[in-house]
C-alpha cells in the first residue's frame, strides 16, 4: 500500500513537471486551444467624411461548438495611423466592453465599435488587435481568451 501511494505521488509530480515544461517550451498561446474556426474581421460602417466621426466595426465570430464569452472585457487596441485621431474613451487607441464599445449578435458574434476622425480625404487603413474570449458549449465547457489582428480600408470622402 505504501508503494502505491509513493507511485501516485511520483506520477502526480511527473505530470506537473511535464505541464510546466510544455508552457516553458511553447510560451503563451494567443488563440484558444479549441478555437475551431473562430475568426476576427473588420469593416467600415456607414459613410465617412474628412473631419467627421467615422466608424469601423471589428468582430469575432466563434467557431463550431463555441460561443462568445460576454463576461470577458473584449477590447480592441488600434495601431497609430497617419492623419487619424482615434476617439477611445479611457485611452485614444483603446475600445472595450468596459467603455461601452462592445455588443453582440446572438451568442456567436461579438463586435467592438471603433470611432475615429480622419483629417483628409482618401483611403485609410485602420488596423490593430482584438482581444476576446470564447467558451466551449455544453456542460463542462471552459473559456479561453484569444486575440486576432485585423485591418479595414475606409474610403474617406
Amino acid at each position: 500500500m505504501k508503494k502505491t501511494m509513493i507511485q501516485g505521488s511520483v506520477t502526480t509530480i511527473f505530470t506537473a513537471a511535464i505541464a510546466a515544461a510544455t508552457v516553458l517550451a511553447f510560451g503563451s498561446v494567443s488563440t484558444p486551444a479549441y478555437a475551431g474556426d473562430t475568426t476576427v474581421s473588420a469593416s467600415g460602417a456607414g459613410g465617412c467624411s474628412a473631419g467627421g466621426e467615422c466608424t469601423v466595426i471589428v468582430q469575432v465570430k466563434a467557431g463550431d461548438g463555441l460561443h462568445v464569452n460576454t463576461d470577458y472585457n473584449h477590447k480592441v487596441t488600434t495601431n497609430d495611423a497617419s492623419g487619424i485621431t482615434f476617439l477611445g474613451k479611457s485611452s485614444a487607441n483603446l475600445f472595450s466592453k468596459n467603455d461601452g464599445d462592445f455588443s453582440t449578435q446572438g451568442d456567436k458574434i461579438g463586435m467592438v465599435k471603433i470611432r475615429f476622425k480622419p483629417a483628409a480625404k482618401g483611403k485609410v487603413t485602420i488596423g490593430g488587435t482584438y482581444k476576446y474570449a470564447t467558451c466551449k458549449e455544453g456542460n463542462g465547457g471552459g473559456c479561453t481568451p484569444g486575440s486576432g489582428g485585423f485591418s479595414a480600408t475606409v474610403d474617406v470622402k
